[in-house]
């Protein structure tokens, strides 16, 4: 019980740095040239992708017998799931989610 306590609190304070660190970086940042300003989705979506990226290197640094089944996953899972999110947020048409990603990687 400890233990999971422990890696629960670890949990919620490393949420919480990277949420208010994200949140204070994108405050006055504009994600382009015309100066338009950040909304949630870019926010939610860096926030997502840094807290995935945290727990697989959590994920890596814990493990202590590689193989290529676990490294397939930990690739498809991270970064092959962003990727599709990325090709479907281009091609799929609803005017709150398109092209989130092409914006996440444009701005500052």
């Amino acid at each position: 019980m400890k233990n999971f306590a422990a890696w629960m609190f670890e949990a919620v304070v490393e949420s919480a740095i990277i949420f208010f660190f994200i949140l204070y970086i994108l405050s006055n940042v504009s994600v382009n040239q015309t100066g338009i300003n950040t909304d949630f989705w870019l926010v939610g979506l860096t926030i997502y992708s840094s807290i995935v990226l945290v727990v697989t290197f959590k994920l890596a640094t814990h493990t202590k017998f590689w193989s290529y089944m676990l490294l397939g996953a930990i690739l498809l899972t991270s970064f092959g799931l962003y990727i599709l999110h990325m090709w479907l947020t281009n091609y799929y048409l609803t005017y709150h989610i398109q092209g989130t990603t092409v914006v996440a990687w444009s701005s500052f």
